[in-house]
């Protein structure tokens, strides 16, 4: 019989993300960093890939990989996630709106961290640069990389959704 393993212990569990160049060749085809850390990636989420295949919003392989294999510890953490990661959308947009981009920038970097270690690459880089447009006070960068983010997790919460639901 297994302990519950509460949420606080289960995100502390859970490793950091890792430098981009580590993850598995397949990850990061097609996916290159911008040339200007401070500007808005140019890579289109989730836009079909050389094959004309739609890319993974979350690669179960990555994500199973920092949950050291343990299927039900990688359950319990997209269960936080989607929990969680909703209102810190919310929170986000009405940062934005308050032109509080200290908390914008802080936010982002938190959920692009969770987002990351779950292998959702896409979604991590635009909340990266997310991070860094609010960082730099970039406020016209700003609401479409809110936007991309909205459109991003629709997609992950999907995928995730029904990675939960399978047998």
């Amino acid at each position: 019989r297994s302990t519950p393993i509460s949420s606080s212990t289960l995100k502390s569990a859970i490793p950091s993300p890792v430098a981009r160049e580590a993850y598995a060749p397949e990850t990061t085809r097609g996916v290159a960093p911008p040339a200007n850390p401070h500007k808005p990636a140019s890579v289109k989420p989730h836009a079909p890939g050389e094959n004309g295949e739609r890319k993974p919003a979350f690669i179960v392989h990555e994500a199973l990989t920092r949950a050291a294999g343990d299927k039900d510890l990688l359950k319990e953490a997209i269960g936080i996630l989607l929990e969680d990661a909703p209102q810190q959308l919310k929170t986000l947009r009405d940062a934005y709106s308050a032109k509080d981009l200290a908390t914008v920038q802080r936010l982002a970097h938190g959920l692009q961290g969770a987002v990351a270690n779950l292998g959702a690459a896409s979604m991590a880089a635009g909340l990266r640069d997310l991070s860094h447009a609010a960082r730099d006070k970039r406020q016209e960068a700003i609401d479409p990389l809110l936007d991309q983010a909205y459109r991003d997790w629709t997609s992950l919460e999907r995928e995730l959704r029904t990675w939960i639901a399978a047998p």
